[in-house]
């Protein structure tokens, strides 16, 4: 009788799972210590990348920020180049002005330049 409960408990077919004196204690400290790791490393990675997340969302909001920033002074170079053309502009006619009246005043009998 003793027999056939040995055989039972020993016959993987069994169902019964058990740990046999032959397994090491050095693979199931490692397996151990390799299931610690593996979830201390998703732990870690989980952390970071929820880290990294919120840091793209500030520099997102930044970047927002700075763009706006951004097309201000894009106009306000516009508005100044625009300004600068025009003065440009002006100083031309007003070159052809003087050239015009100092050739008036070149043809004056008794003016001297």
């Amino acid at each position: 009788m003793s027999d056939g409960v040995n055989k039972a408990t020993n016959d993987p077919a069994s169902g019964n799972w058990h740990l046999d004196k032959r397994v090491p204690v050095a693979i199931i400290v490692a397996i151990g210590l390799q299931t610690f790791g593996a979830v201390w490393w998703a732990a870690t990675t989980s952390a970071r990348t929820e880290s990294n997340a919120i840091e793209i969302a500030r520099l997102n909001v930044l970047m927002t920020a700075n763009d706006i920033k951004t097309q201000s002074q894009r106009d306000s170079v516009i508005e100044v180049t625009t300004q600068v053309k025009m003065m440009s502009s002006t100083i031309d006619r007003q070159t052809q002005i003087l050239d015009k009246l100092s050739n008036q005043v070149a043809r004056i009998p008794g003016v001297q330049q």
